[in-house]
């Protein structure tokens, strides 16, 4: 599956704020009166009513009304419905203060995502790599919505990077309007080998090839299943591809990857097959995931199923 980046991201941060008994000054909705839907369930406009001094009022009583643009079904008191992309503009009221609002309705059907992403700890951030589709499957990138981390002690996330931060296994959530993806995070630890690789452990070693030239390290025979890929230094540089010999393998998710089972040592390698007008180096690291060990309920429990 085609990703693309995510070029735009919106987040909405909550905030504890004491209301004042100020008379209202200002009203805002949204972000500086722009509202971005991707939703295609009805959705609540969010208005804020400050006073002179920049305090948090109740914002309780604010009216809304369609006033020109794409149709958008639009209550009294702000629930909007974005059937279609388009853009409108909304009337705000509290009293005599007043708003216009801009409302971009990109409703979005599908959000699609890597399944795992593969991260250095101390090396570059990545795009976080999913993208959000139309109702026709085409791109959306007018968006407003959520990316979490489950563990931040092992990867974190700024805007629309990821970072690795510690070695080990997380989980990214994706929410736009009312859809979700999810990925699994892995960060390795660099290192200079990993012939001695533990069950549980993330490493990778840097490498930096030539055309034509390859490496290869040796991995334990072992009971559990090993996950072996290479991570590139730079999106446009020419991928080094990943091979293994000894192992009974199966592909990974991007093409230069592989679930294997080594009951016998191992042979895995990095080559960098010589290409047309390819006479520089380029670089990147071999990532290596040694499973954890089963534990012994999982081992010795009834109706286990086997799963790939």
């Amino acid at each position: 599956m085609r990703v693309a980046l995510l070029t735009a991201l919106i987040a909405a941060a909550a905030c504890d704020v004491t209301p004042s008994s100020g008379r209202p000054m200002r009203l805002v909705v949204g972000s500086s009166d722009t509202v971005i839907i991707n939703s295609m369930r009805p959705v609540q406009l969010s208005a804020r009513v400050f006073d002179s001094a920049g305090s948090l009022l109740p914002g309780d009583g604010v009216r809304y009304q369609w006033l020109s643009g794409a149709p958008l079904p639009l209550s009294a008191t702000g629930v909007a419905t974005c059937a279609q992309a388009g853009d409108a503009i909304v009337r705000a009221s509290l009293g005599a203060l007043v708003a216009r609002v801009a409302v971009r309705c990109r409703p979005v059907h599908e959000v699609r995502s890597m399944r795992m992403v593969n991260l250095l700890v101390g090396g570059p951030s990545q795009e976080i790599p999913f993208e959000a589709a139309d109702s026709a499957g085409r791109p959306v990138t007018l968006l407003a919505g959520y990316v979490t981390v489950r563990d931040s002690g092992i990867a974190t996330v700024q805007g629309s990077r990821i970072t690795g931060r510690t070695p080990g296994t997380t989980s990214l959530d994706m929410r736009i309007g009312d859809r979700t993806a999810h990925a699994s995070v892995h960060a390795y630890a660099l290192v200079e080998t990993v012939d001695s690789i533990r069950a549980g452990q993330h490493l990778a070693v840097p490498v930096r090839l030539s055309p034509g030239e390859a490496r290869e390290w040796r991995l334990p025979a072992a009971g559990e299943p090993y996950f072996v890929t290479v991570i590139a230094d730079a999106d446009d540089q020419p991928k080094l591809r990943i091979y293994v010999v000894g192992a009974d393998c199966s592909p990974g998710l991007d093409g230069n990857s592989y679930f294997c089972t080594a009951r016998q040592q191992t042979r895995v390698g990095i080559s960098y097959p010589t290409q047309p007008r390819s006479g520089e180096q380029v670089s990147g690291a071999l990532a290596v995931w040694r499973r954890d060990r089963p534990s012994r309920s999982s081992r010795s429990g009834h109706g286990a199923t086997r799963t790939g």
